[in-house]
């Protein structure tokens, strides 16, 4: 996933800090370092897996990077409460690409 992503991304060339978005999201962090835009990605991939909005190409729902959260200032339990809104924002924009 992430090999492809970064492969599309150069040959399409993104902005460098999109390009490294996609390139390090798997981790939560840039070389070592936390990095905010590496950091949203990362933990919205692993709720997009978690909710199974879409299909990544397997089950597998990896546990974030803890400096991640940091990083976001999430604290326990917020993303479960975002949950309903994030169901309807998907609903919402899977009918906007898919039925305009």
């Amino acid at each position: 996933g992430g090999m492809m992503g970064s492969m599309m991304a150069d040959q399409w060339r993104l902005p460098a800090p999109i390009r490294n978005a996609i390139h390090y999201h798997h981790f939560g962090m840039q070389g070592g370092e936390t990095n905010l835009l590496v950091a949203c990605i990362h933990v919205g991939d692993i709720v997009a897996r978690a909710l199974e909005l879409g299909y990544a190409g397997d089950d597998f729902i990896p546990q974030p990077n803890e400096s991640t959260w940091e990083t976001l200032r999430l604290k326990g339990g917020m993303i479960r409460k975002m949950v309903p809104e994030l169901l309807r924002d998907h609903e919402e924009a899977m009918r906007t690409m898919f039925l305009s």
